[in-house]
């Protein structure tokens, strides 16, 4: 992904109209001491309830 970035900002033609997002999942992005240590399909799970009930101390909407 990083080899590619690096190939499309030298790119000077289209340099002005590409957007670039990297993606990631929740594993990559938790930071609850807990739940990010956790396999993939837990930590999903357990994300989706801390987040349905509003109980993830992390949880900032105001970024969304």
């Amino acid at each position: 992904m990083s080899q590619l970035i690096g190939e499309l900002k030298k790119c000077t033609a289209f340099r002005d109209r590409i957007k670039i997002v990297a993606l990631t999942s929740r594993k990559g992005l938790c930071v609850h001491d807990k739940i990010s240590l956790l396999e993939s399909s837990q930590l999903n799970d357990r994300c989706e309830d801390l987040n349905e009930k509003a109980k993830c101390e992390f949880r900032d909407d105001s970024l969304t």
